[in-house]
């Protein structure tokens, strides 16, 4: 039962996923409890300063959350301090896996994201 990285594309291999690479202002945050909104993010994160809009839910093509998010913090450097210290704290009874992500994946995932807290159907042909 112990944790092994549940993507082959985690470099430095080991634990469970968490803060690795290099850091760019961007994290994703796995593991989230499905009821968790906006609010609940930016409380996790606190005292960092985040704004609403720059959490991003990631809601699967049937509506329901996927359990991921994204967030867009102004500097690298808080950013890479929050997932240092937030990396594998719980919300609820939750543990929250945090990994470096960047601006295209932030924005990518908004486009299938409900950054408000409210689910938005995936739109649209993907992949093309």
């Amino acid at each position: 039962r112990g944790y092994k990285g549940h993507h082959g594309n985690n470099p430095g291999g080991g634990g469970g996923g968490g803060v690795q690479g290099d850091h760019t202002g961007y994290l994703r945050l796995r593991g989230l409890p499905f009821s968790a909104t906006p609010s609940d993010i930016l409380n996790f994160f606190d005292p960092h300063q985040i704004t609403p809009d720059s959490v991003v839910i990631v809601v699967r093509p049937d509506g329901r959350m996927s359990g991921e998010a994204y967030v867009s913090f102004g500097d690298k450097d808080v950013a890479k301090k929050a997932a240092e210290e937030k990396n594998r704290e719980r919300m609820g009874n939750r543990y929250i896996e945090i990994f470096v992500a960047n601006k295209e994946e932030f924005e990518g995932a908004a486009g299938i994201a409900a950054p408000t807290g409210a689910p938005v159907e995936e739109g649209g042909a993907t992949g093309e």
